[in-house]
């Protein structure tokens, strides 16, 4: 049986309806930092994981290539929202990171430090009186991009207009111990996800996004 990481997000979910036929695995749900943490310690063997979990411990996986999360302009499901704009956030400025994620985290101080030259405070603590902006990802940095609200920034486009590049927020990765262990599981998942990242389907209905808005974010997500 193969232990299974699955985001539970929108960018899954038609990869997933392919997957789930999969008679060996076993699916664990749950948010990209969790995950990391578990296919690092192998209480999973396989999962879509942070590009940066990777980058910070590669001898502990196998990089499944060809696929990934990523974005060539936008992403929509990575953002900043904030109280106040962008070019107004200053040193003084609190900022929540994501307690779900380990790759936007990231992009958001490179965005600060390196771009804007500015060195607000983060903070992981969402309770603080003094704090305006904060980076959300996944289905509810959707619900917010949609709704046209006032200072909403799209990390994965401020990286573009800065670098020209694309951005890879996620990699499909296995643990190596995992893969010691179950070598031909390992390599037919292998096969079976290509077939699904190939062949998925944007999804008709998902949630309580229209049918426009799924349809927006997977003609930006890659």
């Amino acid at each position: 049986m193969l232990k299974v990481g699955i985001i539970d997000y929108l960018n899954i979910y038609p990869i997933y309806n392919h997957l789930k036929k999969c008679q060996f695995c076993e699916f664990i749900f749950n948010h990209p930092s969790t995950l990391n943490r578990l296919i690092k310690s192998g209480k999973i063997d396989i999962s879509p994981s942070s590009s940066l979990e990777y980058l910070k411990n590669k001898d502990l996986y196998y990089l499944f290539d060809e696929f990934s999360i990523s974005s060539r302009k936008k992403i929509l499901s990575v953002i900043l929202y904030s109280d106040i704009p962008i070019e107004k956030v200053d040193d003084n400025t609190n900022i929540f990171l994501s307690p779900y994620s380990t790759t936007s985290n990231a992009l958001i101080k490179i965005i600060f430090f390196e771009f804007f030259n500015k060195f607000p405070k983060f903070s992981q603590n969402n309770n603080s009186e003094n704090m305006i902006s904060k980076v959300i990802i996944g289905d509810e940095a959707l619900k917010v991009y949609f709704s046209k609200k006032r200072y909403v920034y799209d990390l994965a486009e401020i990286w573009y207009n800065f670098t020209k590049l694309p951005f890879v927020f996620g990699l499909w990765i296995g643990n190596k111990d995992s893969y010691l262990k179950k070598q031909e599981l390992f390599k037919i998942f292998y096969k079976i996800l290509k077939k699904a990242i190939r062949g998925y389907k944007i999804p008709l209905s998902y949630k309580d996004f229209s049918q426009e808005q799924i349809k927006n974010y997977f003609e930006n997500i890659d």
